[in-house]
């Protein structure tokens, strides 16, 4: 069996846990790979000074349903408490979009916002820390793990304006992160994902010969 994250192993009866291994997804660095930040914002017609925050709403916005797992009521409350500091920043909700225009949007962008109140291993943010996009997010599923050596970016409670002063540090400092070394690092490239899976799949495989021999 296999997982995505300590926390999802953890909810699982104590009989399965020893034989589960936490793999998390993989991402596809060639689709979420760094850009160049000039030409994405005028490939999409955003503006070089107003500043961008990612929010994945997983669906349509309006699906009741992820707008309470995705915590979107957060993510605005941390916008208005952002806006007191920097009037124009503008939330650019994701929804239903292909991964191209993801990647081109996170080359763009400023930030990625993650408010989810329930998460594995949220997809969203390896993507961002491979296209070097500066991560602030609340401590849902692994994204504590993931981003422990990533700079900037930051891991803030439950509250928009801890949210928003975590924002701001990052619009002050800058520039991008160092996510993608740090992607690489801990083997969360598709590839590097594929061949873990493989290891595991050879390794049940002996496992179930042997057990069939005897």
């Amino acid at each position: 069996m296999v997982v995505k994250s300590h926390n999802l192993l953890s909810a699982l009866p104590a009989p399965l846990r020893s034989r589960a291994e936490i793999i998390p997804n993989g991402v596809d660095d060639k689709v979420f790979t760094p850009l160049g930040r000039t030409d994405a914002r005028s490939k999409l017609g955003w503006t070089e000074s107003q500043p961008i925050v990612l929010f994945n709403t997983g669906v349509n916005v309006h699906n009741r349903i992820m707008r309470v797992v995705k915590n979107l009521p957060l993510a605005q409350a941390t916008m208005t408490e952002l806006r007191k500091s920097h009037p124009v920043a503008k939330l650019e909700m994701l929804s239903f979009t292909p991964q191209a225009d993801v990647a081109l949007k996170m080359t763009a962008a400023d930030c990625l916002l993650v408010t989810s109140i329930h998460e594995g291993s949220p997809n969203i943010v390896k993507e961002a820390m491979a296209c070097n996009l500066p991560v602030v997010t609340v401590p849902c599923g692994d994204v504590e793990e993931r981003l422990a050596g990533v700079q900037p970016g930051s891991v803030a409670a439950y509250d928009a304006a801890q949210l928003a002063t975590s924002i701001r540090q990052v619009l002050e400092r800058g520039g991008r992160s160092n996510g993608r070394d740090e992607l690489v690092r801990q083997g969360l490239t598709a590839c590097a994902v594929a061949a873990q899976l493989g290891r595991l799949y050879d390794r049940l495989r002996r496992e179930a010969s042997f057990a069939g021999a005897g």
